[in-house]
């Protein structure tokens, strides 16, 4: 028997503790059915699913996971999993590399090419769901934006709101007004900190100082009266860059709300730290290595890594193999060095040789198959349910009749049995279409979804997106005169279990 653990998850949106409640019923049901052997039940309450980060259970249920706990993890939906693509697929790789499984009991997904390619799509409808709400409420948001009104959270450390407005607290402000003070004195990060830390001081959320909360301090426009809107660009995993520039789409109302430091002073010190930030040595630039853990040498089996060196004033990216850093000259590997550029498009140019559009025709058309079966499964599903209420109201006019007349006849009772046993016929129907996934695509869209992803591997326009593939589809391995590259194409969803692995001779350059 299978042990099997539970996970649920709400967010703040639409949904309540009932919500959890519901999704515990149906998946403990789909247990009982399935003869798995419950051991655990995780839930979440009022989390967005744009991120596994910050949700407690289900990072302990991962946890768990490592510690061989149980066998099979059952979700409700796909979207109560995660809404992200990235983090929903290195959840996948995770729990299958453990040698786990996980499944839906309210989506029917199976291991074929079909199947695999459906859970994509679905993945992708959650996303695009959780971004077009965020959107949305971006929209209505833009008014009261407009307004420099406050939008909710925690307002910064040294104001209060007051009917949806911000007003100094002169209490806290003695503290803001300090640490700029400080930074236009020359103090150090580390000079500050100490200082605040040692009089008792603490954040706005009852901590006592880091760097990162100096940091955002510092940098906060507020402070200096003017009131910005979506600042933050949101990265493509949903988390935001509060360190980054501001938004082309941010809203920014200058002198809106009441300033604690003078513009003056607050862009003297922007001055300082762009120039502490850009000093050399201070802060190296991150550089995307889209074949990272992916690369491995031939040699000695050790992986290879990304790295950047300059020559005569020319920045190169390149790889190399991480057993020529081993203890001992006499155990440094010595295989090749990897132009990064080079061996990055040599791995995407051979993935994209192995979809074949005959692949692809083959794909689109069990897709459009699914969907036309989908559409007939709600209409089906409609009639069952009116069905069910026929019998429903048959059932109820039954009971008046015999409340009315008194004790049932067995023919009473032969009716009265005969309308349960097709009512429980009806609802077992019900709810084996429930389990069937509800697609809400066009092959059309279908097509357009495909092309958009081959351009995004050729033109590398999502770097997040384009490494996410070559995880879940790609392995190399570098001899010292060829590449042997394995292309796992069931996990590009195209039909087949593979292909045997592809010998890319090195040319000059790489």
């Amino acid at each position: 028997m299978l042990r099997a653990v539970i996970y649920a998850r709400f967010s703040s949106q639409h949904q309540h503790q009932e919500s959890i409640e519901a999704q515990i019923a149906e998946c403990t049901a789909y247990c009982q059915r399935k003869g798995y052997m419950i051991v655990r039940t995780y839930a979440d309450e009022a989390l967005s699913g744009t991120s596994t980060a910050k949700r407690a259970s289900y990072n302990s249920m991962l946890a768990d996971a490592r510690k061989g706990l149980f066998d099979v993890v059952i979700f409700h939906k796909i979207d109560r999993n995660a809404r992200n693509e990235i983090d929903y697929f290195n959840f996948k790789r995770s729990i299958l590399m453990m040698g786990l499984s996980y499944e839906y009991a309210g989506q029917q997904i199976d291991s074929s090419p079909e199947g695999q390619f459906m859970e994509t799509v679905m993945v992708g409808q959650a996303a695009y769901y959780s971004r077009n709400l965020s959107k949305e409420t971006k929209i209505k948001a833009i008014p009261f934006a407009k307004k420099s009104r406050f939008m909710g959270g925690k307002p910064p450390l040294g104001y209060r709101i007051v009917d949806k407005k911000y007003e100094i607290d002169e209490q806290e402000a003695v503290v803001i007004r300090d640490i700029f003070r400080l930074v236009l004195d020359g103090k150090s990060y580390a000079y500050i900190l100490d200082l605040l830390n040692a009089a008792g001081y603490r954040t706005r959320h009852g901590r006592p100082f880091g760097k990162n909360s100096l940091h955002d301090i510092l940098r906060n426009y507020k402070y200096c009266g003017t009131y910005i809107y979506n600042k933050t660009i949101k990265r493509p995993n949903g988390s935001r860059n509060s360190h980054g520039v501001i938004s082309s789409e941010a809203i920014i109302n200058k002198e809106a709300i009441p300033a604690i430091i003078s513009p003056k002073d607050f862009e003297r010190v922007q001055a300082m730290l762009d120039k502490r930030k850009n000093a050399p040595g201070q802060f190296k630039a991150k550089r995307e290595y889209l074949l990272t853990g992916l690369v491995r040498c031939g040699l000695c089996s050790h992986t290879y890594v990304g790295h950047e060196k300059t020559i005569r004033g020319n920045k190169y990216r390149y790889y190399e193999c991480s057993g020529a850093y081993s203890k001992g000259p006499k155990t440094k590997c010595k295989n090749a060095h990897l132009n990064a550029d080079l061996l990055e498009d040599a791995v995407i140019n051979t993935l994209l040789d192995n979809i074949t559009q005959h692949d692809v025709d083959d794909i689109l058309s069990d897709a459009a198959k699914m969907i036309n079966n989908n559409t007939k499964v709600q209409e089906k599903k409609k009639i069952l349910l009116a069905k069910r209420n026929g019998l429903q109201e048959r059932m109820n006019n039954l009971y008046k009749i015999l409340e009315t007349t008194g004790s049932p006849d067995e023919y009473d009772i032969a009716r009265l049995n005969d309308i349960k046993t097709e009512l429980r016929a009806v609802d077992r129907e019900i709810s084996e279409l429930q389990l069937l996934p509800e697609l809400k695509i066009t092959k059309e869209e279908l097509m357009e979804s495909w092309q958009e992803f081959v351009t995004t591997l050729k033109e590398k326009t999502d770097l997040t997106r384009v490494k996410s593939v070559l995880m879940r589809t790609t392995s190399v391995v570098v001899m010292p005169d060829e590449l042997i590259i394995t292309i796992n194409v069931a996990g590009l969803l195209v039909p087949g279990t593979g292909i045997e692995p592809v010998r890319v001779s090195l040319p000059a350059g790489f």
